[in-house]
This record gives structure tokens, sequence and C-alpha cells, in this order.
């Protein structure tokens, strides 16, 4: 991506067994100078916690799917790469986790 750039991320969750407390957990390092322009669906509760944000959903039986797009914009100071992760968590149980990278171009 280059600097100044829109981007967006889309987000699917697809309940293989009942989630009863969904959580989507983004490192703060992730968005360090992005500035997060839209978000959703809008989470029910948003926290921040350990250096993550986290971003809490009604419950999901199975086959239910949640599909978040996340429209984001690269602030001027960042040229270089972002490192986090995205989570989903059921409550304090880690259901997955991917590793992320984004590269910043001048």
């Amino acid at each position: 991506i280059r600097n100044g750039n829109l981007f967006e991320t889309r987000i699917i969750i697809e309940a293989k067994d009942d989630i009863a407390k969904p959580v989507l957990v983004v490192s703060q390092d992730l968005w360090r100078d992005i500035t997060i322009n839209s978000f959703y669906p809008g989470a029910e509760e948003e926290a921040t916690k350990d250096r993550f944000r986290l971003f809490r959903y009604p419950p999901m039986k199975v086959g239910d799917r949640l599909d978040i797009q996340i429209d984001g914009q690269v602030n001027p100071p960042l040229i270089g790469r972002n490192k986090g992760v995205i989570a989903l968590r059921d409550g304090e149980r880690n259901l997955a986790e991917l590793p992320i990278g984004l590269q910043v171009l001048p």
C-alpha cells in the first residue's frame, strides 16, 4: 500500500460451533499511524486491553456468519511495516489467530 492511500479490510467469521462471546481482537501496532474511517457492523462493546483492541459481538450459533468491513487510511507519517495479529476469541479463549503485516511505501 502507498502512504496516504485508502484501503478496505474484510473479516468473515462463520461459526462452526456456537460462540457465546465473540470478540474480534486487533493488535494496536497493526493500526499504528492508520485512521479507521468506518467499521461495520459496529461492535456491541469496544475496549482496549494489553495493547489490543477488542470488539465484542452478540452470540453466534452454528452456521451464523458475521461479515465485518473496515475502511482505513494510511496517515502521512507511516512508512515501513506494521505487524500484528487479528484474532477471534470466545470470551478469553482464543479460537483463531492470524499474523498480519502491512507494508507501506512512500
